[in-house]
């Protein structure tokens, strides 16, 4: 073994230019076309290329460039090696066999005793494993955020929310649906024609739901379960009122669309029920160390399930709560006092019609 004080004797630049793991490469200055021409290459830039220093004499880095080198990042290397500074960057390089890689740049002025740059001196590192690593990271998180709403999604995606058992209480806007006549459809259509039907009918919900701001908890079957003020408010009345407006849109876009899934084969054409309901409710996230869910209890949870299984055909229910923070931009109608399974009070409850006219949009 060469001692410290040996070691320090031989030429050391070579020794690390020699034995770096990772490539290093030096050309000349010239950077009129068609570029800087290699002077040097160590060991590791010769295995990850395949190209010999003497392969590479007289030869540019074009040698190594492709279709789909970053035409753009190479003109921005230009402009910071003619301003004379460091530059750092990432792209395809080609393989002397043609095989593409991915390679992170650290490139570098070489300077004279009077400052002028003689030299670029490139240190390179394959990062293939690590761009694969990450769009698999990127594939992974685009497949789940099919499987959460898109601003809890968003939050844990920007570590505004942690995955832990944790809840709060706040003043929401709860809203349920479901299908008439849902289980007769499941006994009359063929599965196929069946998951064709729902799966359009709920995709058309979702988007009407998201335009409004709405955050999805679930679908049940053909229910589905959503709510207003988490994790983003617009305040407790703009909230109730979008979910009013929503549960609107939502069944005007049923009846344009049954005439198309009637061609599919539905018997008849889609109706929904739809009940809301706004108050205090716990929020958060519900479960165990093992599987959670980020949803909603509470009074007004119950409240507006019982109003969407008690709503007529194409009928919109919503409590007093949900009333007095709409009424002056939904017309509504009075339904009376009802009794709903699980709530010991009777029920004053009212039916959205639709949006003033100076509601709705222009």
């Amino acid at each position: 073994m060469l001692s410290l004080d040996v070691l320090l004797e031989e030429d050391i630049p070579k020794i690390l230019f020699e034995h770096s793991f990772n490539s290093i490469a030096i050309t000349d200055a010239n950077l009129e076309l068609p570029g800087p021409r290699f002077v040097y290459n160590n060991p590791a830039f010769t295995r990850k290329t395949g190209y010999t220093l003497d392969e590479l004499q007289n030869k540019t880095p074009r040698i190594l460039q492709g279709e789909l080198t970053d035409r753009q990042l190479l003109i921005k290397l230009k402009e910071q090696c003619q301003k004379g500074e460091y530059f750092q960057g990432s792209t395809i390089n080609y393989r002397k066999d043609g095989t593409p890689y991915h390679v992170e740049w650290n490139i570098s002025p070489i300077r004279n005793e009077q400052g002028e740059i003689t030299h670029y001196i490139s240190m390179q590192r394959d990062i293939t494993k690590e761009v694969e690593y990450k769009k698999l990271l990127e594939d992974l998180s685009h497949k789940l955020s099919f499987y959460i709403a898109p601003q809890i999604y968003e939050s844990i995606y920007l570590g505004k929310q942690d995955a832990t058992v944790q809840s709060t209480r706040k003043t929401l806007t709860v809203f349920f649906s479901d299908l008439v006549g849902f289980t007769r459809m499941t006994e009359e259509l063929e599965p196929e024609v069946l998951t064709d039907i729902l799966n359009s009918y709920l995709d058309e919900m979702v988007q009407i739901a998201l335009k409004y701001g709405a955050t999805i908890d679930k679908f049940i079957g053909d229910a589905i379960m959503l709510f207003f003020g988490d994790p983003k408010t617009q305040g407790v009345e703009q909230d109730a009122l979008n979910c009013a407006m929503m549960a609107i849109e939502m069944r005007q876009k049923i009846q344009e669309m049954s005439p198309i899934w009637i061609q599919k084969g539905l018997k008849q054409p889609l109706q929904v029920r739809m009940g809301i309901s706004s108050g205090k409710v716990t929020v958060g996230n519900f479960g165990s160390n093992f599987r959670i869910d980020y949803t909603i209890v509470g009074e007004h949870v119950n409240l507006a399930s019982r109003l969407e299984s008690k709503a007529l055909p194409n009928t919109i229910l919503i409590s007093q709560q949900t009333h007095d923070l709409i009424k002056t931009k939904i017309q509504t109608q009075p339904k009376g006092e009802l009794t709903l399974k699980g709530i010991e009070n009777l029920v004053k409850v009212y039916e959205i019609i639709d949006a003033y006219e100076s509601t709705k949009e222009p």
